[in-house]
């Protein structure tokens, strides 16, 4: 699992599949079950694509927020664009908060490996929008001591690459 949704005061965990969209909600049809009568049936979905995770409001009562203090603040999810969801974003489904979250960790070693150069490597990448490097990032996390085989395929993989991109906000500190 590179990514999942944790229930912030339940504590439970909840990976997320890859390349198809799970639904969140409080029935039995949902992937992710949340027993809270304020949660619709079928009240949001998130979908992560392998680099980033998109959620969508499938027309809940309560609307669904990323962020914010209490429920129905922060940023509405917007439909049809939906919303992006980034490494320890909190989602609001009703009054049920969703962090999203990696057990990949990153070691202080590697960011400090070469005088910054991951650090440097990864906020060049982010900045400039150009991912076609990812694979020269995994070469130096490697030789820098990373042996996490998520973030290691993440960076290897071809294309789908994005602004937003999970190893990248790990690296960055974004989350």
């Amino acid at each position: 699992m590179a990514v999942g949704l944790e229930w912030v005061k339940a504590g439970q965990a909840f990976p997320l599949p890859l390349g198809r969209p799970a639904v969140i909600g409080r029935g039995h049809h949902a992937e992710i079950v949340l027993g809270d009568s304020h949660v619709s049936r079928r009240h949001c979905q998130a979908q992560w694509d392998g680099c980033r995770v998109w959620v969508h409001d499938l027309g809940s009562r309560c609307g669904t927020y990323l962020n914010g203090e209490r429920p129905r603040d922060g940023e509405r999810v917007a439909e049809p664009e939906g919303g992006l969801l980034r490494l320890g974003d909190v989602l609001h489904v009703g009054p049920v908060w969703l962090r999203l979250g990696t057990p990949s960790r990153v070691e202080t070693a590697w960011l400090a490996w070469h005088g910054g150069l991951i650090v440097s490597m990864a906020a060049h990448l982010f900045e400039a929008g150009d991912f076609g490097d990812l694979p020269v990032l995994a070469n130096a996390l490697e030789e820098a001591g990373c042996a996490d085989a998520d973030i290691l395929a993440h960076c290897r993989a071809g294309g789908g690459h994005a602004r937003g991109c999970w190893v990248l906000d790990l690296l960055l500190g974004k989350g």
